[in-house]
């Protein structure tokens, strides 16, 4: 599985919970002229994982991390909106859910001000393309080890 198919799998587990607004992977504010209440997954950091406690080796492990808004409409159906998927997320075992404040900067880098949100971490997991082994040419034995 690929970044952009756990990204559209979260887009289509937002619309069967909400079941009604427009959700987009776009950034927040993007759709700033929209009338209609949207809601925004925003892929805003990758990261190295160190939720596993075992490290496979022959595994990659990125952790990736969305931003979740929800713009346009009242400020009530927004916050509605925003705590139905909030619920929702914390309810399945698809993903992890974060409440990290953002600082100021990042708004200010999205063009908006500060608003409501939560994070959701997904645990992306990909094997290692195998270095085929080296060839064994010769077979040498040490037999003074056997005596």
């Amino acid at each position: 599985m690929s970044f952009d198919r756990i990204s559209l799998q979260l887009s289509e587990w937002a619309n069967t919970v909400l079941n009604g607004p427009t959700v987009s992977l776009s950034r927040p504010g993007a759709l700033s002229d929209s009338d209609s209440p949207w809601v925004s997954l925003y892929l805003f950091q990758l990261q190295e994982s160190t939720l596993r406690s075992t490290h496979n080796r022959n595994e990659y492990q990125t952790l990736l991390r969305y931003l979740v808004t929800v713009h346009g409409g009242d400020d009530q159906e927004s916050h509605r909106l925003l705590g139905d998927l909030f619920i929702a997320a914390s309810q399945t075992d698809l993903f992890d859910i974060s409440q990290e404040m953002l600082p100021y900067d990042f708004w200010t880098a999205m063009h908006i001000p500060p608003i409501p949100s939560f994070i959701i971490e997904i645990l992306y997991t990909q094997s290692k393309p195998q270095k085929p082994a080296k060839p064994v040419k010769e077979l040498i034995i040490d037999t003074q080890q056997l005596d």
